[in-house]
């Protein structure tokens, strides 16, 4: 092997099928600058056990001992990778058959940059933390931005912040915090791409501007409890963030909790602790659209008959889908920014 200068590195647990594909989608696009390595978070399958002998030649699995927690894992990928830059492969997202071309071809043109970020609705060079926050406010950016699997990162500057990463681990936002905080201490510049990577666009979180949940494995109210520490991770700029990033943030809860049918009970104690954390004036201010869907969306749960709801449901669905292929077919041929669609209905 040459000088590899791009680690893929995929966490995984008890996926035997999806870290199959993944993997053997990734195999025929290998060279001397790309290195890939899976780690294990002790499966009940070993993953070593789902590859002939000459397809691991090609690859190198790291099975944990015990199963350190998903968060643990997908920082450990980083952290013990060797070279300049890093993806971070969810082992069901589905990398592309162009994927790794894509990623060298950005790596070629912006050597220097701090991150790339594919499978964006944008188009948009980032310089600074005021240029990233800024562009947060809009919370299916702030979603493409926590998605894993669409970023590509510089290892060498991020390495010494890493410590934010396993300060915060098991917030479901770590990576988040300890990419801003470097960006914190020095303008770096970054890029978002609207060039895919992977089959997902946001890791479930792209269905809709205001209902984002959808068909995800994780609890909204569950998310909201964790990453709610980034509130306090940088409350000294909350003068500044209240508007940008934690509106955008804010409008993440909302639309998790309108994506998903937890129950009223569950849903408005979401709603309690959105409103503790960006405060009731600053969510009438920035996210008062998202507020009034969500509760408009509860309200109707609450009055009419369930087959009914239901029967709405289905029909709003299948005509916002239609409505988003449409504009996605639009947004691959250039022809538009891809503004999505609101809906009310998860």
């Amino acid at each position: 092997m040459g000088n590899p200068i791009l680690t893929i590195g995929i966490p995984t647990y008890n996926r035997p099928e999806s870290i199959k594909k993944s993997v053997r989608a990734l195999l025929p696009q290998l060279n001397d600058q790309v290195v890939l390595r899976v780690w294990d978070n002790c499966s009940d399958t070993p993953v070593a056990d789902l590859f002939t002998e000459e397809e691991k030649q090609k690859f190198k699995i790291v099975r944990n001992r015990t199963n350190i927690g998903g968060d643990a894992n997908i920082c450990g990928v980083v952290y013990h990778a060797d070279t300049k830059w890093v993806w971070t492969l969810g082992d069901d997202d589905g990398p592309l058959p162009n994927a790794i071309k894509t990623i060298l071809d950005s790596i070629e043109k912006y050597p220097d940059a701090l991150f790339f970020k594919y499978n964006s609705y944008i188009e948009k060079d980032l310089h600074s933390f005021k240029d990233l926050t800024e562009l947060c406010k809009r919370h299916w950016i702030f979603g493409n931005f926590l998605y894993i699997s669409s970023g590509v990162f510089n290892r060498d500057k991020l390495l010494d912040d890493i410590q934010y990463y396993y300060i915060n681990l098991s917030s479901m936002v770590g990576q988040t915090i300890y990419i801003l905080k470097h960006l914190e201490r020095k303008d770096e510049d970054s890029y978002f791409f609207k060039s895919k990577i992977v089959r997902h666009s946001t890791g479930g979180l792209h269905n809709d501007e205001d209902d984002v949940s959808e068909g995800v494995s994780w609890n909204a109210l569950t998310f909201i409890k964790r990453s709610s520490i980034i509130f306090d991770v940088f409350h000294d700029k909350r003068k500044s963030l209240d508007s940008t990033l934690f509106a955008g943030i804010a409008q993440q809860y909302l639309g998790s909790l309108a994506g998903q049918s937890l129950g009223l009970d569950q849903t408005w104690q979401g709603l309690r602790l959105t409103i503790s954390q960006i405060g009731f004036v600053n969510l009438i201010k920035y996210n008062f659209n998202s507020l009034i869907k969500l509760i408009g969306k509860q309200l109707l749960i609450t009055c009419l008959p369930d087959s009914v709801y239901q029967r709405i449901k289905i029909k709003m669905k299948n005509s916002i889908n239609k409505k988003l292929l449409e504009k996605e077919t639009e947004r691959e041929r250039g022809t538009t920014d891809a503004t999505r669609t609101s809906i009310v209905f998860g």
